[in-house]
């Protein structure tokens, strides 16, 4: 009778941590969602802090020529820049969303100045599949 009751918690057990992995991650975009990315660069500052290594943050800022929200296809573009930085950068650095129409990119270990060669690299990758227009990095 103990064996049902040990199995049932040990399949709990793997559902939550399923569960957590899922809000982990944006189901869409398969980006980290806001507050993923936010814990992750929290335990990053936290780990530079000890070992004095860099910490580059750079954002990608979808404009609009009007003020009104995004739509959907704006998302959509969001989503797909996001998938094409994603495959650009090392396993180690952070790619998340962080508000509407806004990525964040954490380059761990990395001065400004080598940010700089990775953010042009990025651009180039970008205006290629035609995405760099409306798009403001900082």
């Amino acid at each position: 009778m103990a064996l049902p009751r040990v199995a049932s918690c040990l399949l709990e057990a793997q559902r939550a941590r399923y569960m957590t992995q899922m809000r982990f991650y944006d189901a869409a975009s398969g980006l980290l969602t806001p507050e993923a990315f936010r814990f992750m660069v929290t335990h990053l500052l936290r780990h530079a802090e000890r070992t004095q290594e860099f910490l580059t943050l750079v954002v990608f800022v979808a404009e609009r020529a009007s003020r009104d929200a995004l739509d959907a296809a704006d998302e959509w573009v969001v989503s797909e820049i996001g998938r094409l930085i994603r495959q650009a950068i090392r396993d180690t650095d952070l790619l998340g969303r962080t508000r509407e129409g806004t990525l964040s990119l954490m380059l761990a270990g990395i001065d400004v100045e080598r940010a700089t060669g990775v953010i042009d690299r990025l651009q180039v990758l970008l205006a290629r599949h035609g995405m760099a227009p409306d798009l403001q990095i900082s």
